[in-house]
């Protein structure tokens, strides 16, 4: 691990704490101030490749949790996890984001997903994920709804991101509670911009 890496690592539980204790809030990350990614798929076999995460919360009423996963399609891939406790309020209980300088001929965003197949005998499903690229002035743009599942297999999913072909963005995956209960984690793996 780089020493940019572990450097940015700690900030991220620097802020993490922060927030916590009341110390701090969220707010949007400027890509100006961020290293910006310019490679175009992202297999996460190894690590998160360069993404970046956060959490709303670490214990009641929120929780949030995210990381890399041995389980992949095939390989490594992220997971986001999270529980409003019974009390779902609609926002996201994890996320993980990484500006891009996309390219000029970019059209989509192409992976594959899954959720908590192997609770689907509790009735359970994977937590809402859904997809949003932050342009170069801040403007949040939800590109994909919250989407729940209940696959066990790896579901490909494609969005269109042509608007923003060129730019510099930020592209963040987030996970909400579903209100189904426990056993809500999405996985997500080989992020390819085409």
């Amino acid at each position: 691990m780089s020493t940019q890496q572990v450097i940015r690592r700690l900030a991220v539980v620097c802020l993490g704490l922060a927030v916590l204790c009341g110390m701090a809030t969220l707010q949007p990350v400027d890509a100006a101030e961020t290293t910006v990614d310019t490679r175009t798929v992202w297999t996460f076999d190894n690590d998160l490749d360069g993404w970046t995460g956060g959490v709303a919360g670490r214990m009641r009423p929120k929780y949030g949790e995210f990381g890399r996963a041995k389980r992949g399609n095939p390989g490594g891939s992220f997971y986001l996890d999270g529980c409003d406790y019974g009390s779902p309020d609609g926002k996201a209980n994890s996320w993980l984001f990484n500006v891009v300088k996309l390219p000029a001929d970019a059209k989509e965003i192409y992976f594959e997903t899954r959720g908590q197949g192997e609770a689907a005998d509790l009735g359970s499903v994977g937590g809402g994920l859904r997809l949003i690229i932050v342009d170069e002035d801040g403007v949040e743009h939800v590109v994909m709804p919250w989407q729940t599942n209940n696959e066990k297999p790896f579901v490909p999913v494609i969005v269109d991101i042509s608007k923003f072909a060129g730019h510099t963005v930020t592209i963040r995956f987030e996970m909400r509670d579903s209100d189904i209960g426990e056993y809500q984690r999405r996985w997500v793996d080989n992020v390819t911009i085409r």
